[in-house]
């Protein structure tokens, strides 16, 4: 749910009007959209993924963290990573955080295929 800040103003025109509108706020809040890599990978082999995240006001530090149900990221705080494939077959899920420096995050996780 995002905020909403008020914005007050005063018009004088002979007499006193008060005018009260609603915006909406500037967000900080990080919103993945999308997780851009391939759909499978060999066994044993290397992926880069890339995590397409930004927020609605722009302009704020997005920090990362990935997470995998197995194999290896050669650095996982990073935005645009290297994913190794473990060494059997199988489905593996890959998953980025991304956070402000309010502590505002958005999560999203992407299905990999690892093949022979």
């Amino acid at each position: 749910m995002k905020a909403s800040r008020m914005l007050l103003s005063v018009l004088l025109a002979g007499a006193t009007l008060l005018v009260l509108r609603c915006l909406p706020a500037l967000s900080t809040e990080p919103d993945i959209w999308m997780i851009s890599g391939p759909d499978s990978v060999a066994a044993g082999a290397q992926g880069q993924y890339n995590c397409l995240a930004s927020t609605p006001s722009g302009g704020v530090q997005l920090y990362y963290q990935w997470t995998c149900s197995a194999g290896t990221f050669a650095d996982e705080r990073i935005q645009l990573v290297t994913w190794t494939a473990p060494a059997a077959a199988g489905t593996e899920t890959l998953s980025v955080t991304a956070r402000n420096d309010q502590g505002q995050y958005d999560t999203r996780t992407r299905i990999v295929f690892v093949v022979p």
